[in-house]
């Protein structure tokens, strides 16, 4: 092995996996995604656009998003907003090594 596929699983081995596919086959984590694409929302914003969805599970939705490290929250003051992570969610499919499946 060469010095940088060690370090390469050194990395892999120290980040904790998310099977982001899992995260994404349900409907409401890919609708968040695509809404917060266009402007960062606020937790109110994002749950106020599931009129079917109580606060708790979209809240439990936006941290396995977050997890997954597809969406960061930032605060200014007491205002939240949920932003999505430009280039996190093909990165995450592809892989590092910009290869997708196994070796």
């Amino acid at each position: 092995m060469s010095k940088k596929s060690d370090t390469e699983g050194m990395i892999a081995s120290a980040i904790p996996t998310v099977d982001v596919f899992s995260i994404l086959a349900n409907p409401v984590r890919r609708q968040i995604l695509a809404d917060s694409r266009k402007r960062a929302l606020s937790a109110t914003e994002i749950s106020q656009s599931f009129k079917n969805l109580k606060r708790p599970a979209v809240s439990e939705h936006l941290q396995s998003l977050r997890r997954a490290g597809l969406l960061r929250e930032e605060h200014w003051g007491a205002i939240g907003s949920i932003i999505l992570i430009r280039g996190r969610l093909l990165s995450s499919i592809i892989g590092p090594s910009g290869r997708t499946g196994r070796r």
